[in-house]
C-alpha cells in the first residue's frame, strides 16, 4: 500500500491547530450605538419592532438585535441626521426580558424590557368618514358582522369579515346626531337577533336615554323603549340572556344598576354600582358577566385601578385585582374568553377571569385613535374609527386575533 508524505498527510492537521481568521474590521465608523425607543414593547413572534436610536449600522444585517434569549437581525435601517430607525421581525425563539441591540461587538440596552405575547393586531377595510363625526359613535357584532353607527349623517354601517368589505344599512332613526342636540355618545347592545342602540337627548323631552331597536334580518329599526337619562360615558350597557342591563357609574345618576325586559317594555333599577363614582370608566363583558374599572373621580389626578365583576344571574358584584395600571378613557373588549383593555398609550393588556390575573399583550399598533368604538365578538376584537373634539374623523378599522 502506497503511502501519502508525510508533510501532506499532516496538512489537514495543522490547518485545524491555527486560529481562525479575524473577522474584517469594520468599514463603518460608528460609537457605540444607543436605543432612544423602541416599539411595541409587547408583540408576538413574527411582529416588526422599530427601534429608534443613535449610531446604527446602515447595513441592517448587522444590527443584531436580542428580544430575552433570542436574536434577530434587522431588515431595515434608515439612516439620518436626528436619529437612526432600524425594524427587525421578533424571532421564534424570544423571551421576555432586555432588550439589545448589539453592532460590531458594542451593546445598547433599551431601558424597558420586552414582553413576548400571542395577540396580532391587523388593519382591515376603512371607510371614508369625511364630515360624519359629532359625537361619539357605538358598534356591536351580530350574525357573524360587525355594525357600526356614525353619528354626523346618522349612518349605520355593516362589515363583512368573510368579504373584508362594508355595506351601507337603514339609518338611525334619530339624526343628524350632533353635540347641541345630544348628549354623550351612542351605547348598544345586542339581545337575541337584534340590536339596541341608546342616544341620550338634550331637546324635550330632556332627561330620557332612549334605545330604538335594529332587526338586521328585515333592516329595519323601531322604537321599544325609553330609560332615564345617564351620562354615557360613565356608563356599561350589555345584553345578557333576554335581558339588557346598563350599569351607570357617574357622580350625577345614583350610580345604578338598570334592567331592561324587552317582554315587559321597560326598564327598572336592580341595583347600585359598589365602587366609587367615577367618569370615564372602562368595561367588557365576559363570559356573561360585566367587568368595569378604572376612570377618574373628577381629575386626571384622581385616576382609579379599582375593577368589579357583575353578575345578572345573581345581581351581585364582587371585587376583582386591581387594573395594571390607573387609567381613564381606556378601551375595553373581550375575544376568546378574555377581556382586554387598551390604554391611550396603546397598552394592551389581556384579563384572564379563571386566574383573575393581568398580563401584557400584543400593544396596538396603529396610530392612537381617540374614541374608537370597541366592538366584542367571540373569537376577536375590533376598533372601528373614532372622533376627538376638534371634529377630526379617524376611519381605521382593526382587527385584534387573541392566537
Amino acid at each position: 500500500m502506497s503511502r501519502l508524505p508525510l508533510a501532506v498527510a499532516t496538512l489537514p492537521f495543522l490547518a485545524s491547530c491555527h486560529p481562525p481568521a479575524p473577522e474584517p474590521a469594520p468599514t463603518e465608523q460608528l460609537a457605540a450605538p444607543g436605543i432612544f425607543h423602541f416599539y411595541p414593547q409587547a408583540a408576538a413572534v413574527d411582529a416588526t419592532v422599530m427601534l429608534l436610536g443613535n449610531d446604527f449600522s446602515a447595513m441592517p444585517a448587522n444590527n443584531v438585535v436580542k428580544f430575552g434569549s433570542g436574536e434577530a437581525k434587522a431588515y431595515y435601517v434608515r439612516k439620518s441626521s436626528y436619529f437612526d430607525t432600524l425594524k427587525v421581525k421578533v424571532p421564534g425563539n424570544a423571551t421576555n426580558g432586555p432588550l439589545t441591540l448589539s453592532i460590531y461587538g458594542k451593546t445598547a440596552t433599551a431601558v424597558r424590557p420586552f414582553f413576548l405575547t400571542t395577540g396580532r393586531w391587523t388593519r382591515k377595510a376603512d371607510f371614508n368618514l369625511v364630515g360624519r363625526g359629532s359625537v361619539y359613535g357605538t358598534g356591536f357584532y351580530l350574525g357573524g358582522k360587525v355594525y357600526t353607527v356614525v353619528p354626523g349623517n346618522n349612518e349605520l354601517w355593516a362589515y363583512d369579515p368573510l368579504q373584508n368589505a362594508w355595506s351601507r344599512k337603514a339609518p338611525h332613526p334619530v339624526g343628524p346626531l350632533t353635540l347641541t342636540t345630544h348628549v354623550g355618545e351612542l351605547v348598544s347592545f345586542v339581545l337575541g337577533n337584534a340590536a339596541y342602540v341608546g342616544v341620550s337627548v338634550s331637546s324635550p323631552p330632556s332627561d330620557q336615554f332612549r334605545f330604538y331597536r335594529y332587526d338586521p334580518a328585515t333592516d329595519q329599526w323601531s322604537t321599544p323603549s325609553s330609560a332615564p337619562y345617564v351620562r354615557s360615558r360613565s356608563s356599561a350597557v350589555f345584553g345578557f340572556g333576554t335581558k339588557g342591563y346598563l350599569i351607570d357609574t357617574g357622580p350625577m345618576d345614583g350610580q345604578k344598576v338598570m334592567e331592561y325586559d324587552p317582554q315587559l317594555g321597560f326598564w327598572r333599577r336592580i341595583g347600585t354600582f359598589p365602587g366609587p363614582a367615577r367618569t370615564l370608566s372602562t368595561f367588557f363583558v365576559l363570559n356573561g358577566k360585566a367587568y368595569v374599572g378604572g376612570g377618574s373621580t373628577g381629575t386626571s389626578s384622581d385616576l382609579l385601578l379599582d375593577f368589579w365583576e357583575f353578575s345578572p344571574l345573581t345581581n351581585s358584584w364582587a371585587r376583582k385585582a386591581d387594573l395594571p395600571l390607573s387609567t381613564e378613557r381606556a378601551n375595553g373588549f373581550s375575544a376568546g374568553g378574555r377581556g382586554y383593555l387598551m390604554t391611550e398609550s396603546r397598552q394592551c393588556f389581556v384579563y384572564n377571569p379563571q386566574a383573575d390575573t393581568w398580563a401584557r399583550e400584543s400593544d396596538f399598533i396603529g396610530s392612537f385613535i381617540p374614541s374608537p368604538s370597541n366592538i366584542s365578538s367571540p373569537d376577536k376584537g375590533y376598533l372601528v374609527w373614532g372622533w376627538d373634539a376638534i371634529n377630526s374623523n379617524y376611519p381605521n378599522f382593526w382587527e385584534f386575533s387573541p392566537r
